[in-house]
């Protein structure tokens, strides 16, 4: 593929041509994902089922076998408990690593700062200013999802929107899911509107409802990324509004974004199209929430791969941001983010072009050849 054809010009034509699409198609479904999702609730149901039945079948083993004799004994009488085994030592956080095979990326991304890793070993393919100092914008929501997920016991529970949480991000002109003052929201709609539209006004109420305060949520931000291992990284808030003290580098937000797909319900939300709110007295038909990443692409636009889940970001000081999972059609997993790009179509084929040069027999031998 030709660098020479992305021009502004390029990305211009492509929004016309890929806008319109969108309104004729109107409510066009994300025809990839739904069958993922569709195929995974099913799964879950039969999972359910199997669950059920193993434990009524052991529930009945238990109360019916009669007591076992042992050498003339009751085998009901305690015995001395032999100690356990000591649990084993907790895997080491993903590291990215550079090696010799490690390059700049095969041709030049419009985003000013980029990397490419692989999944699954941790090692660094490509690379664009991967270890300076950036601003990640609303791919902060990634750490806010994955800090809420942890820490959340009941996704059913719920919270109560107040005006004091969602006016202070409309002055700022933060991105909004939409709830309402006085909306008493499910906490799983909460991270569904966190992500998709990437709202302001839903991680501030995670955060609050997590820790008491987005302060105390930003502490526990930070306490997880220095579980990843990151030490080059600090966050102030829970959606990215720009302080010049919130702030990592590109690698550190790929080691999130890993962190985050390795935990079933953060990628269940990142790999998500659109996703309706549950009805409520100030929006009785639901919320519908669509995916600020899925509106832009499909995901299956690369050729040999397909990006499969991600965030968007943007602020003036961050530029247009991107982070993404994929693989290539040989199963290999892949992370690349993208930081400040001037046009949004830019970041998106920074993404699409790179996923594209991960053919099946691509390695990490021949990656300075791509």
């Amino acid at each position: 593929m030709s660098d020479n054809k992305y021009t502004n010009e390029f990305f211009e034509e492509y929004e016309k041509k890929y806008t319109a699409e969108q309104k004729t198609d109107g409510e066009k479904t994300h025809t990839s994902h739904a069958k993922r999702n569709t195929l995974k609730k099913t799964r879950d149901v039969l999972l359910c089922v199997v669950a059920i039945v193993l434990v009524a079948v052991l529930a009945a083993v238990l109360i019916f076998k009669p007591p076992v004799k042992t050498n003339g004994q009751d085998a009901n009488i305690s015995v001395p408990s032999v100690p356990s085994e000591p649990e084993p030592e907790p895997e080491p956080p993903f590291a990215t690593f550079a090696t010799e095979n490690t390059a700049a990326f095969a041709y030049a991304i419009k985003s000013e700062y980029g990397v490419l890793i692989d999944a699954d070993t941790g090692e660094i393919i490509y690379q664009k200013n991967a270890d300076a100092k950036i601003y990640p914008a609303s791919l902060t929501k990634i750490l806010t999802l994955l800090v809420a997920v942890e820490n959340i016991t009941d996704f059913n529970d719920t919270f109560q929107m107040t005006s004091e949480i969602i006016d202070p991000h409309y002055r700022a002109d933060a991105s909004m899911a939409g709830f309402a003052p006085e909306e008493i929201i499910p906490i799983r709609d909460l991270l569904y509107g966190a992500v998709l539209p990437s709202g302001a006004d839903a991680t501030t109420a995670l955060g609050i409802y997590v820790a008491g305060t987005e302060q105390e949520f930003a502490a526990l931000m930070n306490k997880k990324i220095e579980q990843l291992g990151i030490t080059t990284a600090h966050f102030c808030n829970t959606s990215g509004l720009h302080d010049n003290n919130h702030y990592c580098t590109v690698k550190d937000m790929a080691v999130i974004l890993k962190a985050a797909m390795d935990n079933e319900t953060c990628r269940e939300i990142l790999s998500t199209y659109q996703y309706t709110t549950t009805a409520t007295p100030q929006n009785p038909e639901g919320l519908p929430l669509v995916s600020t990443m899925f509106s832009r692409m499909t995901g299956e636009e690369p050729e040999g791969a397909t990006i499969l889940g991600g965030k968007t970001g943007f602020t003036n000081e961050a530029g247009n941001c991107l982070a993404t999972f994929g693989k290539n059609d040989a199963g290999r997993n892949f992370i690349m983010v993208t930081v400040k790009a001037d046009y949004k179509w830019k970041s998106i084929f920074d993404h699409i072009h790179t996923y594209s040069t991960l053919a099946p027999e691509t390695t990490s031998e021949n990656t300075e050849s791509n």
